[in-house]
């Protein structure tokens, strides 16, 4: 009979794991912007907002996998492999995206942080009033926006939009006005603080 070799499996399962993790904000750049933590223990989470508010977070099971037939085996290469491991990357990629855009609108609904087009094309006035809803931060030293990532659907036409604005000095204005809203909310909230501290 032939040795195991559990270390040697070990080892190559968890390689496989992290090429599989490494592929991920890759194919859902999405992903790659949003921190994240590798929790070794338990079931849930508890997410604590901001605003004190917070919620106990379930976690979901995904799962994907792979099989290699006789003749695969046979002609056994790395080449199949990382397409193997690449198919399970994208299903889970698929997963985690759909998981995290759910319980946004879940949480955006509930708390009524949402601006709806109501069928109309998405114009202007739906983008601003977007702005105005949402939490911005700037950079301490240049006072720069850092801006959120904002998910629009492709058929809303956003990018034909913004290449409106360029052109629109009234839009243009506007959106200059909002931001300046936005960096003096935020002034005000880094000054209280850095009274709390």
């Amino acid at each position: 009979m032939f040795p195991d070799f559990p270390a040697v499996k070990a080892r190559a399962r968890s390689n496989l794991i992290r090429k599989v993790l490494e592929a991920i904000p890759h194919l859902a750049p999405l992903l790659g912007e949003v921190r994240h933590l590798h929790q070794h223990e338990g079931g849930t989470n508890r997410l604590i907002r901001t605003d004190g508010s917070s919620s106990i977070m379930d976690y979901t099971v995904t799962s994907s996998e792979f099989t290699l037939d006789r003749e695969e085996m046979k002609k056994f290469d790395f080449d199949t492999l990382k397409a193997k491991l690449l198919g399970v990357a994208e299903n889970f990629a698929k997963a985690q995206e759909e998981m995290m855009l759910r319980r946004v609108s879940e949480a955006a609904h509930a708390t009524g942080n949402i601006v709806s087009t109501k069928g109309e094309e998405f114009k202007p006035e739906h983008f601003f009033a977007m702005l105005r809803k949402i939490l911005v931060d700037f950079d301490p030293e240049t006072e720069i926006p850092r801006l959120p990532t904002l998910v629009i659907h492709s058929d809303q036409g956003f990018e034909e939009l913004n290449r409106q604005w360029e052109n629109d000095h009234k839009l243009k204005a506007e959106r200059d006005q909002i931001m300046k809203e936005k960096l003096e909310e935020w002034r005000v909230r880094e000054n209280l603080r850095k009274l709390v501290d």
